[in-house]
């Protein structure tokens, strides 16, 4: 009875060790992204520079429409934000707490974060924040034509290909 007890606390203590090891020990990608955002109908300017601190390590400064990624531990963070002019003069700070789950990537919206906003982190996704529309002719839209100069090589229709064997140039390039 007694070696059965053992076995089990032994085995018990190991699961939780698992478990432990598994949430505060499980490794995020943090994409700091300081560009524009429209969040839940509200746009977010960027400012134009800010560094930012997480969990009291070095900070890191990033401009306007810029990014950068570090590596965080475990899912509860705390960050520090000080938005500064171009000049590096702080007009403002901003401390909040946020928790990572999920993805093993997520993004820190520097926009709605300056401006007290919730939702300043998200899991990355690649569609995109902004919703502007596409200029016609610009090079989301689609096939843009190209003009060719009058007598050049690419003016007029192009020629089908001669059958092989036809007498063209072999492969080589050197001749029948």
């Amino acid at each position: 009875m007694r070696r059965l007890l053992i076995r089990s606390l032994t085995v018990a203590v190991a699961v939780l060790l698992g478990v432990y090891l598994f949430i505060f020990g499980r490794g995020y990608t943090l994409i700091l992204d300081n560009n524009a955002v429209d969040l839940g109908g509200t746009r977010y300017p960027a400012p134009a520079a800010a560094e930012i601190v997480v969990d009291r390590r070095g900070g890191i400064e990033i401009f306007a429409r810029e990014r950068d990624t570090i590596s965080l531990k475990g899912p509860f963070h705390r960050v520090e934000l000080r938005v500064m002019d171009r000049g590096g003069k702080v007009l403002s700070t901003v401390s909040r707490n946020f928790t990572l789950t999920g993805s093993p990537t997520h993004e820190l919206l520097v926009a709605p974060l300056a401006a007290g906003a919730a939702g300043f982190i998200r899991e990355f996704s690649d569609e995109p924040l902004l919703s502007a529309p596409v200029p016609a002719g610009s090079p989301g839209e689609g096939p843009v034509p190209v003009p060719v100069p009058a007598g050049s090589p690419g003016e007029g229709p192009v020629p089908a290909p001669a059958p092989a064997g036809a007498g063209g140039p072999s492969p080589g390039g050197t001749g029948p």
